[in-house]
């Protein structure tokens, strides 16, 4: 069974390809051996060059600049701290700590009289109340 997966022109003859050349996404991404959004942090994080945007929808990398960079790392993907382990985020703790007292400082609310209680108790949705809806009088 064959893959429908196939290598792009510009991976398949990037060795070819003049310095001044650029290639798309996709390219870099089998080069680095990286996702879409890793391409991005890195771009962010300054260890991927910034990329050149010819319009809304078409972004290209340098073939130069891409080979002075997997020249550096020595063509391993896995030389770059943002891909060994997490980069800790900027906005901070996703969780945050819950108090280690088991009871809250504050003190309870008065549920109110009985006769408020009571008032509570029946406000419900219209069925308990004996309303028509599903009662089909």
């Amino acid at each position: 069974m064959q893959s429908s997966f196939s290598i792009p022109d510009a991976l398949r003859h990037f060795d070819s390809l003049p310095a001044a050349a650029h290639v798309r996404q996709p390219v870099v991404e089998a080069l680095f051996g990286i996702s879409a959004s890793t391409v991005w942090r890195r771009v962010q994080a300054g260890t991927l060059p910034k990329p050149f945007k010819h319009g809304p929808r078409t972004t290209t990398w340098r073939v130069g600049d891409l080979r002075d960079v997997l020249s550096t790392e020595g063509g391993s993907a896995h030389a770059h701290p943002d891909l060994t382990r997490p980069t800790p985020s900027k906005k901070g703790p996703k969780h945050r700590p819950t108090p280690t007292t088991p009871y809250s400082e504050t003190p309870t609310q008065d549920p109110g009289t009985a006769a408020e209680i009571s008032a509570q108790e029946n406000f419900g949705p219209p069925a308990v109340r004996g309303s028509r809806i599903g009662g089909g009088q």
